[in-house]
């Protein structure tokens, strides 16, 4: 079984279109699957811009993990296979079985420990593949995810330069390797052939922590594994200050590439990754989700008055610079490649 992630760089830029056609796929090659999200979306008219959204349709027969009270705003019958005992702002999160074809708004959980103990009860009902619907801003959970999905297009900003710029800089995140290593741990871990030494930690890496991992670290320091999510500015400091008393080359172990999405705009980032690249530090991760696609969509929802309407940038000028500049594959799925974007998918 694998689990595949669709994450939007924003509202509006095709998430529900990407993850509506690669269900419609699912179904027509008779796949097994079952679908969850981090959050909420699903909804019939966008709650900002009051313009109307795809939503997703279920076939009877679909594993589908949501809230109690998005279940209760839907015709769908269904019969419940799990009660979980996450809270959301929607209700209780519940596993289920769809037993008519109908609209389903998809609000899963919102924390990592949350969604792994929610896939591992979908597991139980012989799915092949798990579809999770997140976003760039509530990424974090994803990173257990075998693949990723982005959406990305003029909602995100109307600059086809702009939007580039920012797939380039999560591609180059993406491509940093796995680790070799097995860690068995939870706390930041500087690691040599001697042993290990930990230091506890929030869940956000900061100067304080820094600081610490300066004193701490020997020459013999050959790895360090960082788990927690990371502030640029305690990165940078990590970055610059890391080879003043020594001059080995040394890996630097993420949880995974989520861990360096989050930083801001996609100019910072890439600075702050052009300064590791110019130190002898090694990125690796300790999970590698798969950069799969990335899709694109030229329509924004333009202000006007108190009100938006539907606008659109060029879309061939977006996909030819999209698919130029990357080394993934980049569709327009309300043009073409729908079928494609789902051979991605499956092919593992």
């Amino acid at each position: 079984m694998k689990i595949i992630g669709i994450v939007g760089t924003a509202k509006n830029t095709g998430k529900t279109t990407s993850l509506s056609y690669l269900l419609s796929e699912a179904y027509q090659n008779k796949i097994n699957f079952g679908v969850t999200g981090i959050g909420y979306d699903g909804e019939e008219i966008d709650n900002i811009t009051f313009l109307p959204k795809p939503r997703l349709f279920f076939n009877a027969g679909t594993i589908i993990t949501t809230s109690k009270n998005c279940l209760e705003s839907t015709d769908i019958k269904f019969e419940t296979l799990v009660k979980t005992e996450f809270k959301t702002a929607l209700g209780e999160i519940v596993i289920v079985r769809t037993l008519s074809p109908g609209m389903v708004v998809i609000a899963g959980p919102n924390k990592k420990s949350a969604l792994n103990e929610v896939i591992s009860q979908m597991k139980k009902f012989e799915v092949e593949i798990i579809f999770v619907d997140g976003s760039l801003n509530r990424l974090t959970p994803l990173s257990i995810a075998d693949k990723l999905i982005f959406t990305t297009g003029a909602s995100r900003n109307t600059s086809i330069d702009f939007l580039v710029e920012e797939m380039k800089v999560i591609q180059k995140i993406f491509s940093f390797p796995k680790t070799n290593n097995q860690i068995q741990s939870s706390v930041i871990s500087l690691i040599s052939e001697r042993g290990k030494y930990e230091i506890s930690s929030g869940s956000l890496l900061d100067l304080d922590d820094v600081n610490e991992i300066l004193q701490k670290i020997q020459n013999s320091t050959n790895k360090i594994f960082i788990p927690n999510l990371i502030s640029q500015k305690a990165l940078i400091e990590l970055i610059n200050n890391l080879f003043a008393a020594r001059k080995n080359a040394i890996e630097l172990i993420l949880d995974s590439p989520i861990s360096l999405l989050l930083f801001g705009e996609p100019a910072s980032t890439s600075n702050t990754i052009n300064l590791i690249d110019a130190h002898p530090i090694n990125i690796t991760y300790l999970n590698k989700p798969e950069l799969t696609a990335v899709t694109v969509n030229p329509f924004y929802p333009k202000p006007i008055n108190h009100s938006f309407k539907p606008e659109y940038i060029d879309k061939n000028l977006l996909l030819e610079q999209m698919s130029s500049n990357l080394n993934v594959n980049v569709f327009n799925l309300k043009d073409s490649g729908e079928n494609k974007l789902f051979k991605e998918c499956i092919a593992w």
